[in-house]
């Protein structure tokens, strides 16, 4: 079973199932959907407006949060995938519009900027189910030029202005949301999810319960110091496939927890959370590695 299965037949509230890794993995994939003009924006998006930075959706309007069903726009399909799976992150939206799981959680607070000067691409959202919990979601890499250079760049220089944007987005939008909070996202976003969790003022810091990075690559050497990791280590939640290639890329936080997961694929398809086998609510794991 994958992740689209999963969705396809669990049926579980969160009260009954409490959040897992593989809820984590299917955000991450929301997280790949250019969400202008559906989701609602950052209320604070023009204090990212920095020189040279665009705020893509500056105009997008600051209302209510929307259900996922609020993004069944066919319209805007031709445009609204990113990512290296695009074909399979809009039946992801698909899924999670159906599912009972997932279908009545709220979905707001989308920031999108881009530089290519400054080679930046970020966007992050929030996922909040009622009062109880919210999980805060980084984008990962999408298919610009701009987005690959910038990942290419976390390996000389650390922070890149997309670390930095996360801990400020993470800070900004935690001050409307439930206590509980899980952050998370795949490739380059886990690289963002952990560095936010990270850098967050301890008043945010503390009122995470998990972090989640899903194939995401480290940092450059020296970026986390063993104190910095400490306060939140056991709190981190880092998946790989069995052949990883870019969550194994830079220098890891010590004593990190890595649990590697079974992939249906080979080689670099591997990357793709799509090709991850899940059995129950959670991955299946590879003993030994």
């Amino acid at each position: 079973m994958n992740i689209l299965e999963y969705l396809a037949t669990e049926f579980a509230s969160f009260d009954e199932k409490p959040f897992n890794p593989v809820d984590s993995a299917i955000f991450s994939q929301f997280c790949m959907v250019r969400a202008e003009g559906v989701v609602p924006a950052l209320r604070e998006r023009s204090s990212f407006l920095d020189l040279g930075t665009i705020v893509e959706n500056l105009l997008s309007p600051a209302r209510s949060a929307v259900r996922f069903a609020d993004a069944l726009r066919a319209e805007l399909y031709p445009s609204m995938f990113t990512g290296l799976d695009p074909h399979r992150v809009k039946e992801n939206l698909l899924a999670l519009a159906a599912s009972p799981r997932f279908r009545d959680m709220r979905v707001r607070d989308y920031l999108s900027l881009f530089d290519t000067d400054r080679q930046t691409q970020f966007a992050a959202m929030t996922f909040v189910h009622r009062k109880d919990f919210a999980y805060v979601g980084f984008r990962g890499t999408d298919t610009s030029f701009t987005g690959w250079r910038e990942n290419f760049n976390m390996v000389y220089d650390a922070p890149v202005p997309a670390q930095e944007q996360a801990v400020r987005y993470l800070e900004a939008v935690a001050l409307r949301l439930p206590k509980r909070l899980i952050v998370g996202g795949h490739s380059k976003g886990g690289n963002l999810a952990l560095y936010a969790a990270l850098r967050a003022k301890p008043a945010v810091q503390e009122r995470i319960e998990r972090v989640y990075t899903h194939d995401g690559p480290g940092f450059k050497a020296g970026t986390v110091d063993a104190a910095e990791y400490a306060a939140i280590r056991n709190r981190v939640h880092k998946t790989v496939p069995q052949d990883s290639l870019v969550g194994m890329l830079m220098d890891a936080p010590a004593n990190l927890d890595l649990r590697v997961v079974h992939s249906s694929d080979r080689g670099v398809q591997q990357h793709s959370v799509f090709t991850w086998d899940v059995e129950g609510d959670d991955f299946v794991y590879v003993d030994g590695l």
